[in-house]
C-alpha cells in the first residue's frame, strides 16, 4: 500500500508529535508499505524540498513560524498552511501515483479541508491520529471563551 502521512512536525524537530510520526513512517515502511510524508518546516529557505529517506519520500514545505506566533497570527498561519501543503504535494513527483490511505496528525485542526480534497482525488481511506481535543483544552486553559471563535474552531 502507498500511505501518505500528513503532519505539522517531523524530525529533526524534537517534539512528541514529530517523533510519533517518524516512528509510524518507519514501522509502515518495515511492514512493506510505501510511505510518503508531507510536513511543514519553518526552517526551509526553499518553498519545498523533496527527499528520499529510509522510510520513503519526505516532502518538506516552507511555512511561517507557527508555534511561537501570537494566537491571531498562529490561527491565520495554520489556516493558510494546508493550502500551501496541497499546492506543494500537487507539484511533487509522487502526486501522480495512487494513494491507498492517508494518516493525519492532530493538532492541526486545520488539515481537514486538505485531507478532504486528497481523499476525494485518491478515493482512499483516511485515519486521524487525535491527541488533543482542541478547542476544548484551550477553553479549559482560559485561552478561549465559549462564543463565536470557539464554535468556529
Amino acid at each position: 500500500m502507498r500511505i501518505l502521512l500528513v503532519c505539522d512536525a517531523f524530525p529533526p524537530m524534537r517534539t512528541s508529535g514529530a517523533l510519533h510520526m517518524f516512528d509510524l513512517a518507519i514501522e509502515l515502511s518495515n511492514q512493506g508499505h510505501e510511505v510518503v510524508v508531507i510536513t511543514s518546516d519553518s526552517e526551509l529557505t526553499k518553498k519545498c524540498v523533496e527527499s528520499i529517506e529510509i522510510f520513503g519520500v519526505l516532502i518538506r514545505v516552507k511555512s511561517s513560524e507557527i508555534k511561537k506566533a501570537n494566537y491571531y497570527k498562529r490561527a491565520i498561519r495554520e489556516f493558510i498552511q494546508p493550502f500551501i501543503m496541497l499546492s506543494a504535494f500537487r507539484s511533487s513527483n509522487v502526486s501522480n501515483f495512487p494513494l491507498d490511505g492517508i494518516v493525519w496528525y492532530s493538532p492541526s485542526i486545520f488539515f481537514g479541508l486538505l485531507i478532504k480534497l486528497l481523499k476525494l482525488k485518491y478515493k482512499c481511506t483516511t485515519y486521524l491520529v487525535l491527541r488533543d481535543l482542541f478547542p476544548d483544552w484551550a477553553l479549559d486553559l482560559g485561552i478561549l471563551k465559549k462564543g463565536f471563535v470557539y464554535r468556529i474552531l
